[in-house]
């Protein structure tokens, strides 16, 4: 520890007065092991033992027994929503050229 004679007296003086170090002297004095805890006001060092609710994961590699049919793609169109809304689309034009 390499410490001045000066910051030895500064030290000893806050610790005589019951003040906290400064926090430049704690890695000069507790130099190993070097480690950060968060702290803040009510945090307990309980471990809890909490039984999480997890889902069981599908294999998606091995193909499946049953037969599911066709399963359209994300960008998949279902031909009657897309008549219907080329309809209505149609309409507002008319209206729209009319008025």
């Amino acid at each position: 520890m390499n410490l001045s004679d000066a910051e030895k007296q500064e030290i000893k003086s806050l610790i005589d007065r019951g003040q906290p170090l400064p926090e430049r002297y704690r890695w000069m004095l507790f130099q190993e092991p070097r480690e950060t805890e968060l702290v803040w006001p009510g945090k307990t060092h309980e471990v809890a033992s909490v039984v999480l609710p997890f889902q069981s994961i599908e294999q998606i590699d091995e193909p499946r027994t049953e037969s599911i049919g066709h399963v359209g793609g994300l960008f998949d169109l279902d031909l009657r929503f897309a008549s219907t809304a080329c309809a209505a689309l149609r309409g507002l034009d008319r209206h729209l050229r009319s008025g």
